[in-house]
């Protein structure tokens, strides 16, 4: 029994010492993806815009506001960009994606002027929106090409009448 607990004494003993010479790791930097921002920097935007909208019209004023206004277009723009790069998006054909991504635009840019700094996620409200803003844009678009088939298949089926007489 002395020689069991022993060694049971001398491993405790090696683990101990094993965790005070464990060195710590540092923290993982994480690499900013490209099309993606950082959610503080979208809500200072978002702030430094409304309080330019609250002060008096002026022209340096007029000039500050169209610069925050470009910098969070280029935010949107981000966000369509790589909500586009999706695989349930990514095989659309490039005008379908420039339909797409301009109507998410729209819809993000009217969405923007009821954001809430107090909402602590951007992205996600931002991308969200993104996201319904293309399955209607491509609703659309099926229903108008079903439209175009049915005219089409109607248009020959009379053709096809007046030859067959």
């Amino acid at each position: 029994m002395s020689d069991i607990e022993n060694d049971i004494d001398q491993i405790i003993a090696e683990v101990k010492i094993f965790e005070l010479t464990d060195v710590e790791e540092k923290p993982k930097k994480r690499k900013k993806k490209a099309g993606y921002f950082d959610n503080g920097e979208m809500i200072e935007l978002f702030k430094e815009k409304y309080r330019l909208e609250a002060l008096e019209s002026s022209l340096d004023r007029d000039r500050k506001l169209e610069r925050v206004k470009n910098k969070i277009g280029v935010l949107y723009l981000k966000v369509a960009d790589g909500m586009m790069k999706r695989p349930n998006f990514a095989n659309y054909p490039p005008s379908q994606k420039e339909d797409m991504i301009s109507d998410a635009l729209f819809v993000m840019s009217r969405a923007g002027d009821r954001y809430d700094v107090n909402f602590a996620n951007p992205f996600a409200y931002f991308s969200q929106i993104t996201f319904n803003a293309f399955r209607y844009s491509l609703k659309n678009m099926k229903k108008r090409t079903g439209l175009f088939v049915i005219v089409n298949h109607l248009e020959n089926f009379d053709g096809f009448d007046d030859a067959g007489e």
